[in-house]
């Protein structure tokens, strides 16, 4: 009985380079379907999840592929990636508790973020974190406490440090305005999401579509919010918030000339 059990590991051993290369390559063709325009979500998400299937013992894949599943928000399979190996680094912490909100687990994730955050903290004042690595992590902390719909007052000054360190950061610009949004100052979130459109044109991220798109509904600007929608729903079909949206705008608010027709101008 040992023989085989020693040729069994002997050929799994041969077969982890084949393994690993496909991995990598499964990684990269997800990684291309998010940036191609329109993109899709789907198609990537299926890929990355072979990634990690064949990547498992690969610690940086499993890594990057998380953050990718996180973009297509496929939270569940981000989390399973990420429970392949312990998340070692601060943003492998914050990765895993954003997973976490987006999962049902809020408590355990809002404890880990306060945590990291903490940690970034006291890594910058002793000089071993860069200003551009703390805004980083502060917005993306701020921003995945939004997403998760829990201590949005505490996410306000996570990505407000973020924002006074770099401004003109369309990433940074847009979480700082949508907690501004989710906290219902709709003027001012206004003004940060414009500028995270603004200064990402000429291909803005869907998803800062899909928010300035909501702002400018809360706004009273239809036109405007129909626009942005219907740009988010070109770059990203499957966003499927942003076609509710729409929808309800348009039951609310119809256009002028059905307006005219049915009697309701």
């Amino acid at each position: 009985m040992g023989l085989p059990a020693i040729l069994s590991n002997f050929l799994t051993l041969l077969d982890q380079p084949r393994r690993d290369f496909l991995a990598w390559h499964y990684l990269r063709l997800g990684q291309r379907q998010l940036a191609l325009r329109p993109m899709d979500r789907r198609t990537a998400s299926r890929q990355l999840r072979r990634a990690v299937e064949l990547g498992r013992r690969e610690p940086e894949l499993l890594s990057q592929a998380a953050k990718l599943l996180m973009v297509c928000e496929d939270y569940q399979a981000a989390l399973d990636a990420m429970r392949q190996g312990p998340p070692a680094s601060l943003d492998d912490r914050l990765t895993y508790a954003h997973c976490l909100l987006m999962t049902g687990r809020s408590e355990d994730g809002a404890r880990l973020i306060f945590m990291v955050t903490a940690l970034a903290q006291a890594e910058r004042r002793q000089g071993l974190m860069s200003a551009s690595a703390f805004a980083t992590l502060m917005n993306n902390a701020g921003y995945a406490l939004v997403e998760g719909g829990v201590h949005i007052e505490a996410a306000l000054r996570m990505t407000a440090a973020a924002v006074a360190l770099a401004p003109l950061q369309p990433a940074f610009c847009d979480s700082h305005g949508w907690a501004l949004y989710k906290l219902e100052r709709v003027q001012e979130a206004r003004f940060w999401l414009e500028r995270a459109v603004r200064h990402q044109l000429p291909r803005p991220d869907p998803v800062l579509l899909y928010h300035l798109g909501a702002v400018y509904a809360d706004a009273r600007r239809p036109e405007d919010a129909r626009r942005m929608l219907r740009w988010a729903m070109a770059l990203d079909p499957a966003r499927k918030e942003a076609e509710t949206l729409l929808r309800h705008l348009d039951r609310l608010l119809p256009p002028p000339a059905l307006a005219v027709l049915s009697g309701r101008a």
